[in-house]
């Protein structure tokens, strides 16, 4: 990993010429794809934060296959019942909200709610979290009663837990 960072670096030196930001971040998702294929934790974790990015950018076409490359690699590597598997799921269902693909977000969601709830504890935050993202899909279906159930359920998770103002304060206004 520090070595696929650091190459990512001499992008920048002097001699190589003058790249954007957004031109290093295109070589790293380039170079995740192939340089990476033999290192499954290593390249889950990189297109996980180089998906990051690119999510950062409201480049969301980019990031989607950089998150869906992260989840089968977590899956390949730590099993498809994990927390990094759950943290990824709900990458990729944010990424298909964004899509307005709210049916194949919701699907997500739930599984990575299911997933926390085992691993985690039901009054994980993490939960409320996937439980958020899970309330936002079915909204966009017209199916108002999950919706509520579940941001109703993230908030109260929210409140019992540590203080986190600002999701406490996403949850209240969901």
């Amino acid at each position: 990993t520090t070595e696929f960072v650091t190459d990512l670096f001499y992008i920048f030196y002097p001699t190589a010429g003058r790249k954007s930001m957004r031109e290093v971040v295109d070589e790293a998702a380039k170079r995740i794809t192939t340089d990476l294929k033999n290192q499954p934790r290593v390249q889950a974790v990189m297109a996980e934060k180089i998906g990051d990015v690119y999510r950062q950018l409201a480049q969301y076409n980019e990031a989607m296959p950089l998150a869906r490359l992260a989840l089968q690699r977590y899956e390949q590597v730590e099993g498809a019942e994990s927390v990094p598997v759950a943290r990824n799921l709900i990458r990729v269902a944010d990424l298909l909200r964004e899509s307005q693909k709210y049916a194949e977000a919701e699907s997500l969601a739930r599984r990575s709610a299911e997933i926390r709830r085992a691993r985690l504890g039901a009054k994980h935050l993490d939960v409320a979290d996937s439980l958020n993202l899970l309330g936002i899909a079915t909204q966009f279906q017209g199916k108002l009663k999950e919706s509520e159930a579940a941001f109703r359920e993230a908030l109260d998770i929210r409140r019992a837990g540590p203080a986190h103002p600002q999701q406490l304060a996403l949850s209240l206004g969901n």
